[in-house]
Formats: structure tokens, C-alpha cells, sequence
């Protein structure tokens, strides 16, 4: 299972790191997208990511920084396709973020484009560990976080072949139940909007992901989603914590890839 990275900044982007967003292609199988931000096309495309080929999104919330690609890579996949795509593009997330999507697609005018591929909309429900859907290579779950009033999902993948899971945590604050969902993973990619200290409602500080990722024990942590003002303290920070984890720890940056074999 690869995952790549499309992006890894918080809301607010740099010239460096685009808002977050990753491709998973899960036993060299069609590509996932977890999440849609920023010129999505361009970045899959740099990527080297047939992103032609994608059916399905998973959406982990609906903050703007999170769907706001969306409109745009549907625009590029029915100009490709001229009218000639049956295979329906379907979207899974909590029902406020699908609402969002589906509202966005009618401004731009999406609905009302001929010959238009089909959209599926999946709700995904709140139940901790919960099966999105399955397939031949294996199965994604999900399991709610927390981020403030939003309804927020964290995502695993489990490869049949090789019986190992990759989980993202999305945007959230420690709780116990991605502690849970996260346990023992061969890689968590969290989310680590701070380099300090300092307790937020709706995230994380680097402090904060290292300790989820110790009380899960997974086997590599990488870090995700900063917010623009503490990039400047990476390095500092990183070398704080890297003694107190005792996995691999490392930053994500913008195409990056991470292998679960």
C-alpha cells in the first residue's frame, strides 16, 4: 500500500506545502483520495497519479480547506472524459460535509453540464470502527474524532495481503477513540498544527500526536497539517520529541510517500 502526500498545511498554504490531502493506492489498486484541496489535478498530476481513473473520496470533514477542490477536479474529469465516463464518482464522509459538496457542485453549475458521469453521495455514520466499504484488496474503516463542532472521521486502511493498516487521523485533538482505532498501525499519519505546548480544542501539538502514537504503539508516526506560523520551529521541536517516541517519527512534506508493506 502507497500513500502520497498532496499537501500538508493547515488551512492557510504556503509556497511550500499546499492544504492537506493524500492519495492512497491501496495494493497498486485504482487511487483513493483522502480528502481534495488545492489545484488537485496539478498536484496528481506532478504526483504521477492517474487521476483519471479515481472513483472514490473519502472526505474526513467538511472544512473548506478540506472539499474545496472538489468543484475543479469534477470539471477536469468531464472535459477528459467528453462525455464517454459511465463509472459514477462516489463520495463518503459525514452527511454535513456531503451536504456541503453537493451545494458547491450545484453553484459552479456542475449539475447542469451534459452528459455529466454520475455522483454517488455515502454517508458515513459515527459508530466507532466502522466499515466504509470493502473490496478484493481489502477494507477502509472509520471511526468519529474531534474538531471542534464539526463532524470529523479519522480513516484506516486494511491491506488483505499483507494484514497491515495505515490510519490518518484528520484534524483533531487527542481522544481516546483514535487511540483506539489507531492501535497498533504500521503507520499513523497525524495531524500536528502546533510545535508547542500549548492545549487546543479541535487539535493537536506535536507533543500531544508523539503521546497518541505512543498509547497506540504503532510503528511509525508522521506529522501533518501545520499551521503556517509555527513552521518555522520543525526542526526545534522534532528534536524534542524524537527521543520520547519509540517508533519512527518524521514531518511530512508535499510529495512525499510512505509504503505499508
Amino acid at each position: 500500500m502507497k500513500i502520497i502526500v498532496l499537501g500538508t498545511a493547515a488551512a492557510i498554504s504556503t509556497k511550500e506545502r499546499d492544504n492537506t490531502s493524500l492519495c492512497v493506492l491501496p495494493n497498486n489498486d485504482i487511487p483513493i483520495l483522502i480528502d481534495c484541496s488545492g489545484s488537485i489535478v496539478h498536484r496528481l498530476e506532478k504526483a504521477k497519479i492517474e487521476w483519471h481513473k479515481i472513483e472514490e473520496i473519502l472526505i474526513t470533514h467538511g472544512h473548506i480547506d478540506h472539499i474545496y477542490g472538489i468543484p475543479s477536479l469534477i470539471h477536469h474529469l468531464w472535459l477528459r472524459s467528453m462525455g464517454k465516463r459511465n463509472k459514477p464518482l462516489r463520495f463518503y464522509g459525514p452527511t454535513s460535509a456531503l451536504e456541503r459538496i453537493k451545494k458547491s457542485l450545484s453553484v459552479y453549475g456542475l449539475t447542469e453540464k451534459p452528459k455529466m458521469f454520475p455522483w454517488e453521495f455515502h454517508k458515513i455514520s459515527t459508530l466507532e470502527n466502522d466499515l466504509v466499504f470493502s473490496k478484493k484488496w481489502g477494507e477502509v474503516r472509520s471511526t468519529p474524532v474531534l474538531h471542534g463542532q464539526e463532524d470529523t472521521i479519522a480513516i484506516s486502511f486494511f491491506e488483505n495481503k499483507s494484514s497491515k493498516r495505515f490510519v490518518y487521523s484528520s484534524d483533531t485533538e487527542p481522544c481516546v477513540s483514535l487511540e483506539e482505532f489507531a492501535s497498533m498501525a504500521e503507520l499513523l499519519i497525524h495531524e500536528c498544527a502546533y510545535l508547542d505546548e500549548i492545549e487546543r480544542k479541535g487539535h493537536s501539538n506535536i507533543y500531544q500526536a508523539v503521546n497518541i502514537a505512543n498509547k497506540a504503539k504503532v510503528k511509525e508516526l508522521v506529522l501533518i497539517h501545520f499551521d503556517w506560523e509555527s513552521l518555522g520551529r520543525i526542526d526545534t521541536a522534532m528534536n524534542q520529541v524524537q527521543p520520547n517516541f519509540y517508533g519512527k517519527v518524521s514531518i511530512a512534506n508535499d510529495f512525499d510517500v510512505f509504503e505499508v508493506v
